[in-house]
């Protein structure tokens, strides 16, 4: 399934996604967001930015906290470890997402609940 169907799929199941960035440029954000057509998927897209790895790793999981009840029921889908580190600070269900600039072997070692090639193979899993 391509990522648009997988985010349509999502959304149609009463699902609340959220998207969050780490990028230091909200703007470009925005602009990728805009030109991708991917806004309407989500209930809020929230952007932040550490300039620490440690501050990073903290920050996903803070961020989460302030805006989601409840982010240990959460399902949190992305490439980086930030993201893998901040769905275990949170208990949450961490997918990792091969798509990304890590290694393969390098997100086997965040161990993730799962680990899949992109962001299509995650309607795949029976959560």
């Amino acid at each position: 399934m391509d990522s648009l169907s997988t985010l349509k799929k999502l959304s149609s199941n009463g699902n609340k996604l959220y998207l969050l960035s780490l990028r230091r440029n909200s703007d470009a954000l925005d602009k990728q967001i805009e030109k991708l057509g991917i806004g309407c998927f989500f209930e809020k897209i929230l952007s932040g930015h550490s300039d620490t790895k440690e501050g990073t790793l903290l920050k996903k999981a803070d961020i989460i906290k302030q805006t989601i009840d409840n982010p240990e029921d959460s399902i949190i889908v992305g490439d980086t470890e930030a993201d893998v580190a901040a769905a275990q600070q949170l208990n949450a269900t961490s997918i990792a997402l091969l798509s990304g600039i890590r290694s393969k072997e390098f997100l086997k070692s965040m161990e993730s609940d799962y680990l899949v090639d992109g962001i299509g193979d995650v309607a795949n899993i029976n959560l």
